[in-house]
């Protein structure tokens, strides 16, 4: 699927100004990761139910694994999810995502910062 290629979160224009498209596997993944449900209102259940299920008092480490792995080997060109490790902290409602996925045989390893 074609996405307009980001930069720092940015969309990043080419050197004429034109918007530039990409099918990054890895900034799928990262803008997929980023999504709360119910935050985007043209897709509201693209997100993942980070206030439901992550940012809980006791979260449950395996099923929010399960639920991002899901979520992950729904984009084009993902082939596998190799590993995760997930940090929570409840309190301040913040998390890291570190996972490393096979995206068109080449392996990526990357980190989504959750701000709740």
């Amino acid at each position: 699927m074609l996405d307009i290629y980001l930069k720092n979160g940015d969309i990043c224009p080419s050197e004429t100004g034109d918007i530039t498209l990409t099918e990054s596997a890895i900034q799928a993944a990262k803008v997929r990761l980023q999504w709360f449900l119910n935050e985007w209102r043209l897709g509201p259940m693209l997100g993942l139910p980070y206030f439901e299920e992550v940012f809980v008092k006791s979260p449950n480490i395996q099923k929010i694994k399960k639920i991002i792995t899901d979520k992950l080997l729904e984009i084009d060109n993902v082939d596998s999810v190799v590993s995760m490790d997930i940090a929570v902290d409840s309190k301040s409602r913040h998390g890291t995502i570190n996972f490393v996925i096979s995206a068109n045989g080449e392996v990526i390893e990357e980190e989504v910062e959750l701000l709740g």
